[in-house]
């Protein structure tokens, strides 16, 4: 380091960012496992003053994203002496990149402390898919196969199943309360002694917000059958689907039970209108279901039997 014989004023650095894999064929970025993330410099007199390249380090979180505070930093250091160094924590395999120029440029400053958002800092992993849901026991990763699983187990409505949906890992507000509390709805409409019109509603409101043809409609059963056969378009497994937020679901939901509606957008999300759709499908048809939300340590699972 530099010795100039006057003291450096404190300078308080952070960075963010968040650590994502490469697309899948959907186009989705998943984060990697839990990785340490270094900073170090190559700057020989830090090394030779501190004995170490490494200046500050952390472990991201399971949505990739990590925060490192580096307060009293020796503002001296040459910008374009940083590099990163990320360890997967799982598989031990390290990445090294260097901290770009353009980063640098837009490093935002208050006082003595300044900030850098590296947004997204891809590492060149397979990412983990984690499971959003189960029917009968079998894990799904992707919205539209848990669509056309329950459009399966719907058409033979006779057979048992149980769905569940895993809230556990980033996308949308986990767990969703809203999810819960609608589909506890549901299940009192089939417990009524009375026809179930609320979800005979939904089912109206969603034909509507969904624009399924009223030609198509014989029951409002049908309704469930196309609404599921329209989510398992693989074209909504990707992560941003502007003709999915266009659906309105939540207004449906309003409209129908006057309740708040759950999170119908991401990936998850989508797997919970299928759920809401398929539930409302069963009472509808005048078959009971059961509800649970249960925590199983990082785990949110939301489950029905029908």
């Amino acid at each position: 380091m530099v010795q100039t014989g006057r003291p450096v004023v404190p300078w308080h650095l952070s960075v963010d960012g968040t650590l994502v894999c490469p697309p899948d064929i959907w186009g989705n970025r998943f984060p990697p496992p839990e990785c340490w993330v270094y900073i170090h410099t190559t700057d020989p007199n830090y090394n030779i003053w501190h004995k170490t390249s490494v200046i500050a380090g952390v472990l991201s979180d399971a949505a990739g994203m990590f925060h490192i505070d580096m307060p009293n930093h020796p503002r001296i250091l040459a910008p374009d002496s940083y590099y990163f160094e990320i360890t997967n924590n799982v598989t031990s395999q390290v990445h090294t990149q260097k901290l770009s120029p353009i980063a640098w440029h837009t490093m935002a400053h208050v006082a003595n402390s300044s900030h850098i958002d590296l947004k997204e800092v891809q590492v060149p992993w397979t990412a983990q898919v984690p499971a959003i849901g189960r029917v009968n026991g079998r894990e799904f990763k992707y919205p539209a196969d848990i669509a056309k699983s329950l459009s399966h187990q719907f058409k033979a409505f006779n057979t048992s199943t149980n769905a569940e949906l895993i809230l556990s890992f980033a996308g949308q507000p986990d767990p969703d309360a809203a999810l819960d509390a609608l589909l506890a709805a549901i299940e009192a409409e089939g417990r009524k002694q009375t026809p179930p019109d609320k979800c005979l509603k939904l089912l109206k409101e969603v034909a509507r917000s969904m624009r399924i043809s009223l030609m198509r409609i014989r029951k409002p059963l049908d309704v469930v059958t196309l609404g599921l056969e329209m989510c398992s378009n693989t074209k909504f497994n990707a992560g941003t689907n502007k003709e999915f937020s266009a659906f309105r679901l939540d207004t449906a939901v309003k409209n129908a039970f006057g309740l708040r509606s759950p999170f119908f957008l991401e990936l998850k999300g989508r797997a919970s209108f299928s759920l809401v759709l398929f539930a409302a499908g069963c009472v509808a048809g005048g078959k009971k279901i059961s509800v649970s939300a249960t925590d199983t340590g990082t785990e949110h699972i939301t489950s029905i039997s029908a």
